[in-house]
C-alpha cells in the first residue's frame, strides 16, 4: 500500500495578514508607556533603596514614594 500526501500552496489568508498588521501597529503604541513605566519603576526603586534618613533630605517619606513618582501621571 502507498500513501503519498500533497502539499497545497499556501493561500492567501486576508485575516492573518490584517491580524499582524494591527498587532505591529498595537506594539508600536504599547512602546511609549513601555518605556514610561520601566523609568517609573527604576526611579521607585531608587528611592526605596535610600535610607529614611536620604529620603527625609529630600523631603520625601517612604508611603509617599509612588505617588511622588507617578504624580502628574495619575494623581490630579
Amino acid at each position: 500500500m502507498a500513501y503519498s500526501t500533497t502539499k497545497s500552496p499556501r493561500s492567501f489568508n486576508l485575516m492573518r495578514m490584517i491580524h499582524a498588521a494591527l498587532a505591529t501597529i498595537g506594539h508600536a503604541m504599547m512602546r511609549p508607556g513601555d518605556a514610561r513605566a520601566e523609568a517609573a519603576r527604576r526611579q521607585i526603586n531608587h528611592l526605596q533603596s535610600l535610607s529614611d534618613a536620604d529620603l527625609a533630605a529630600r523631603g520625601i517619606r517612604r508611603e509617599d514614594i509612588q505617588m511622588r513618582v507617578f504624580s502628574g501621571h495619575f494623581y490630579g
